[in-house]
This record gives structure tokens, C-alpha cells and sequence, in this order.
């Protein structure tokens, strides 16, 4: 019984090949009632 390897792809192969994903927007009916100030600590 002779078992067949899977084909793994290369770094470059995964790359070339990768697909950008899909944005949606989505109305949930939801509103920001309080902002937090951006206070940067060094």
C-alpha cells in the first residue's frame, strides 16, 4: 500500500497564493456615548 504525501507549499508559493479578506459592514444600531482621552506614557 504506497501512501501519497501531502504537498506542502513553499513560503513563496503561500504568498503568491494568499487571498485578502473581505470587509463588511455591519449595522448593529450601537452608538459611543463616552471617549476615553488618548494619554501617551512614556
Amino acid at each position: 500500500m504506497s501512501r501519497k504525501r501531502r504537498h506542502l507549499p513553499s513560503f513563496k508559493e503561500f504568498i503568491m497564493n494568499w487571498v485578502a479578506p473581505i470587509v463588511e459592514e455591519i449595522c448593529v444600531g450601537m452608538e459611543v456615548t463616552s471617549y476615553e482621552s488618548a494619554e501617551v506614557e512614556f
